[in-house]
């Protein structure tokens, strides 16, 4: 299953749904996705999903991917999703680099609605030199409101990307989230992306 929505002014797209903080069914995606983020286990599985996606689902020429990074100053993302996204590119062929954290932001899931999520993130993020004129995909592990990703577009879009879309692993469901969200759609089985982009 692939889910999209546009939002905000990007197009996301995720693998499947995902509910934080309860007890997650050993085996479920939401345990694997948890694993994952935070002990890096699983990752071969949900580099094999995201190669998939490409294969099926991904007709436009991604020149790079950027990680969206953690919520320190300078931080980095989290080990597993560097290396998944060191193979995936180098698979893809595309370039890939990590996004510049330039001031301490809080955890998003410590705000308390959408606007207060946007002021967090905002004017929080760098980005290297030569995106003018690439196509880049930024990636991130999982999602919420969508803030973050929705500050990531536009950083990059003011530093010259040609077109910007966002994939990620899952999409929280939780309670907490489901004031952020109206239901992904979900694409056919090799439906591909340009079809449904509203931002390319």
């Amino acid at each position: 299953m692939v889910l999209y929505r546009y939002w905000m002014g990007i197009d996301i797209f995720a693998l499947d749904y995902y509910v934080k903080d309860e007890k997650n069914e050993t085996g479920s995606f939401s345990h694997r996705l948890t694993k994952f983020k935070f002990k890096g286990t699983y990752l071969d599985l949900f580099l094999e999903r995201l190669e998939e996606f490409f294969q099926k689902h991904v007709d436009v020429g991604v020149d790079a991917i950027a990680v969206m990074p953690r919520s320190d100053k300078g931080s980095e993302p989290r080990e597993g999703v560097t290396e998944m996204m060191r193979r995936l590119s180098q698979k893809q062929n595309v370039g890939c680099f990590s996004l510049l954290r330039t001031r301490d932001v809080k955890p998003q899931h410590k705000c308390a609605g959408f606007q207060e999520r946007c002021e967090n993130v905002k004017n929080s993020l760098g980005v290297p030199a030569g995106v003018h004129g690439k196509t880049v995909m930024i990636f991130d592990d999982a999602n919420a409101s969508g803030a973050s990703l929705c500050e990531a577009a536009r950083v990059l879009r003011e530093n010259g990307a040609k077109a910007v879309f966002a994939v990620v692993l899952g999409i929280n469901k939780s309670k907490e989230a489901d004031k952020f969200k109206e239901e992904y759609a979900v694409l056919r089985d090799g439906q591909k992306i340009s079809e449904v982009m509203k931002h390319a």
